[in-house]
């Protein structure tokens, strides 16, 4: 469609030329239009080769996990049960430095403090997964220092949900990494109150468990809310899985962060608390940006409403049905993901299919390093 456009201004332009050249360069321009009126929509380009090669390893047992909070602080009884929990795992927990101590906006330490926590984990060779173990306030003001080629060089798990959007979609645009959006391991891992569906899904998805190509949610037997799945609109899109906090991902908006235009994406969104004029702010302010000129199916998790106004949750989910059934692409609705108890973990970076017909989301290929046997 492109080339027709710019074949018709050219065939604009030879009404200007010379009268003894127009009959030839005329039927010149013709033969281009019908030449590239069947040509098939150019697509956006490839990752950088550094960005297609490098491929995560699953977590093994006994291997040294690195808990950081790159946005709020964890409080210290919390801090201590996820230390005593991945012990019991058979993992080796070790701590930031800035974990505990509140700084200015709710921040677990200066920008510097938490930028040293992530950079020392990830250029650490013997660190294999970095934790996020709350998330808050905060991550978007390091995203410009984190060490994003030591990354590419030594790519490691990541792990994290709410504010850690910020991170996951930091690392994805400047190393094409895959990075799980989950819950945090400060917040109810080792406590009687984990659901079994959340503490599996993670764990699952972390080790290789989770056989890539199967269902994610849909036969998932221990997660009761599996009735509240909505086809919002009709249809299946394929793309790379990408989001998580509406806000987040709509504060990163003309940042360098951003949603990419230049492929075929699966947008996942979930929020918690905000009041529905502003979930159609941000999603309004999302559209307007052209967020979802490549965006091939919308998955959404959990949008609750603020406490103590239960009225506003009607309000919220008639907001996301104005605001993208009319995308004209498959919209499901209900999904466990994000600020719930049956939180399930996504790997955010890799391609999968999104099916309205069947509500389900399958990826399509490993993100992980197979071993050669």
């Amino acid at each position: 469609m492109i080339a027709m456009y710019r074949t018709l201004s050219i065939s604009q332009t030879i009404l200007q030329v010379h009268p003894t050249l127009r009959l030839g360069l005329t039927l010149s321009a013709l033969l281009m239009l019908i030449l590239c009126h069947d040509l098939p929509a150019q697509e956006g380009p490839p990752l950088p080769n550094d960005m297609q090669t490098k491929k995560l390893k699953p977590l093994q047992p006994g291997v040294a996990i690195g808990l950081v909070c790159p946005a709020s602080p964890i409080d210290q009884p919390s801090l201590e049960r996820a230390k005593r929990y991945l012990a019991e795992k058979g993992y080796k927990p070790v701590l930031g430095k800035s974990l505990t101590k509140p700084f200015l906006c709710d921040l677990a330490g200066t920008d510097s403090e938490r930028l040293d926590d992530l950079n020392g984990f990830i250029r650490d060779p013997q660190i294999r997964a970095i934790m996020c173990l709350r998330g808050g306030y905060g991550a978007m003001r390091i995203l410009d220092g984190l060490d994003y080629e030591a990354l590419k060089r030594d790519p490691k798990i990541m792990s994290g949900f709410s504010d850690i959007t910020a991170l996951h979609m930091a690392i994805y645009s400047k190393t094409g990494l895959v990075t799980f959006h989950g819950p945090v391991i400060g917040r109810g891992f080792g406590s009687s109150g984990l659901r079994k569906f959340t503490e599996r899904s993670f764990w699952g998805m972390l080790t290789g468990d989770a056989v890539p190509g199967a269902a994610s949610f849909v036969d998932a037997e221990d997660w009761p809310g599996r009735s509240s799945l909505k086809a919002m609109a009709a249809g299946k899109g394929e793309g790379v899985l990408i989001g998580g906090n509406l806000s987040l991902v709509a504060a990163l908006e003309g940042t360098p962060y951003a949603v990419p235009r230049d492929r075929d994406v699966l947008l996942f969104l979930e929020e918690v608390g905000e009041q529905a004029y502003r979930v159609d702010r941000m999603l309004t302010q999302l559209i307007l940006a052209g967020t979802f000129e490549r965006v091939r199916g919308v998955l959404l998790g959990a949008h609750s409403a603020p406490k103590g106004k239960p009225e506003e949750q009607s309000m919220i989910d008639g907001v996301l049905r104005d605001r993208l059934m009319g995308l004209g692409v498959p919209v499901i609705q209900g999904a466990p993901i994000g600020h719930q108890s049956y939180n399930m973990t996504v790997a955010h970076g890799a391609n999968a299919v999104l099916d309205a017909g069947d509500k389900s989301l399958r990826y399509t290929e490993s993100f992980f390093e197979m071993e050669s046997k």
